[in-house]
């Protein structure tokens, strides 16, 4: 995986990808972590882009014999109305991608506090970058150290599966805590939890039972039943507009990518 032997998968050099390097695109996020581990979906597989405006409509004809269909996202926000997002249903050699693509404002392009709400990247090990041949990371600039994780903290966290909230502080939608929850059914940490799970005999301050031998204990220190925990934990986070989950016994508040 050091040696970056991921860019020799068939997408890399195909017509498309090339197309998106000519025109000075960006591909990022979990494509480029999939194919390092070699884990990519047989279902949809997204790639994710930006590049600038002006590119569209070259971009689309240089790659109209591979589009399927495409899509341009409903705005959402008030972000959304400046830059463009648009899905692209692309066949490659058989394969078929979602090319999902952020087109930016040109005089933009440099600035990412313009569309770093738009990009697909909550956690540290999708934040890579690909850049013609050139791998890289994208700027944090919601925290005050700009790039607080380093190029080898990334390929080690892919290493080991594990991750990090890439933005602290602030909670995830429901689709983004989703997508983490099928990142912990493959096996991959979350390194920001703030509890721990592990074997031995306590009174359950949710049940009041201590009839079971895994307990799990919170930041504040007090201790549940993981199955009890993790049911509080679901039945409060399936509730829409709720991003905050509250210790049972103390009230002590957990944003909800802490709990997951």
């Amino acid at each position: 995986m050091e040696d970056f032997s991921f860019i020799d998968h068939p997408f890399f050099n195909s017509e498309v990808c090339q197309s998106l390097f000519n025109l000075d695109f960006t591909i990022y996020g979990r494509f480029i972590r999939q194919i390092m581990t070699n884990t990519i979906p047989n279902e949809s597989k997204v790639v994710n882009c930006y590049g600038k405006i002006s590119m569209r409509s070259i971009l689309e004809k240089t790659i109209s014999k591979y589009i399927i269909s495409h899509s341009v996202l409903t705005p959402l926000t008030l972000s959304y109305i400046r830059n463009t997002i648009v899905n692209y249903n692309l066949e490659v050699d058989g394969i078929v991608y979602i090319l999902d693509i952020i087109f930016i404002n040109d005089l933009q392009i440099d600035n990412i506090n313009f569309y770093e709400k738009d990009l697909s990247c909550i956690i540290n090990i999708d934040s890579l970058y690909l850049k013609n041949q050139s791998l890289g990371i994208l700027p944090d600039t919601y925290n005050k150290l700009n790039n607080q994780f380093k190029m080898k903290d990334i390929i080690d966290d892919i290493k080991y599966k594990r991750f990090h909230i890439k933005t602290k502080n602030i909670s995830l939608k429901k689709k983004e805590i989703t997508y983490l929850n099928k990142l912990i059914s493959e096996g991959y940490r979350n390194m920001d939890r703030k509890y721990n799970t592990y074997i031995q005999k306590y009174e359950c301050k949710i049940c009041y039972d201590d009839n079971d031998n895994q307990f799990s204990e919170l930041e504040c220190g007090h201790i549940f039943h993981t199955a009890c925990l993790r049911e509080a934990i679901k039945e409060i986070l399936n509730k829409d507009g709720i991003n905050l989950f509250k210790c049972p016994y103390c009230q002590k508040k957990y944003i909800n990518y802490e709990i997951i």
